[in-house]
C-alpha cells in the first residue's frame, strides 16, 4: 500500500510540475508537441537535456519500466492459463 501511495504521489507531483513550467506556454498548441502525453519527455528534454545522459538514462528507466510490466503480465498469464 504504501509503494502505490509513492507511485501516486510521483505521478501526480510530475504532472504538477509540467503543468506549473507550460502554463503560460503551452507545448501543445504551439506545436512543439504533437500529442498530450509527450509532455513528460518534453519536459525532460526541454529542462534536463543540456546534462549529458539524462534525457538516455529517462529513456532506460521508462523502457525498464514497461519491460517489467509486460514480463509481469506474461508471467500471470502463463500461470493461470497453466492451472486451467
Amino acid at each position: 500500500m504504501l509503494g502505490m501511495t509513492g507511485m501516486w504521489l510521483l505521478f501526480y507531483s510530475s504532472g504538477v510540475v509540467a503543468y506549473a513550467m507550460y502554463r503560460d506556454c503551452d507545448p501543445l498548441t504551439s506545436g512543439r508537441i504533437e500529442k498530450p502525453d509527450q509532455i513528460l519527455p518534453y519536459l525532460v528534454m526541454d529542462k534536463l537535456g543540456h546534462f549529458t545522459g539524462l534525457p538516455g538514462l529517462f529513456v532506460a528507466a521508462v523502457y525498464g519500466g514497461v519491460l517489467s510490466n509486460t514480463k509481469c503480465q506474461f508471467s500471470l498469464k502463463h500461470n493461470y492459463t497453466k492451472t486451467l
